[in-house]
């Protein structure tokens, strides 16, 4: 029960890594902007969330969370800025 509270937690804390992510990619890809969709917070709370919801025996599948997972990194290699770190990677 603890471990479920503390996966709702993050959801609290970022909205945005609630669910699988596959259909915000999605949406994200066809260029619809979705606020926060592939920030740095976002993954952390995502891969957490997860984390926690797995340990608590709640089905969670891997793949959805994955797939928002690497998007995440892919755009911000990619985009070669980060608002995080502020550090300029571009080439």
């Amino acid at each position: 029960l603890v471990f479920a509270a503390c996966a709702s937690l993050f959801v609290y804390i970022e909205p945005v890594s609630a669910g699988s992510g596959i259909p915000e990619i999605k949406c994200f890809l066809n260029g619809i902007d979705l606020p926060r969709i592939v920030r740095v917070k976002t993954l952390l709370c995502k891969v957490m969330g997860v984390t926690f919801s797995v340990a608590a025996g709640l089905p969670v599948g891997k793949e959805g969370p994955m797939v928002h997972s690497g998007a995440v990194v892919a755009a911000g290699i990619s985009q070669g800025r980060t608002k995080f770190w502020g550090v300029d990677t571009s080439f």
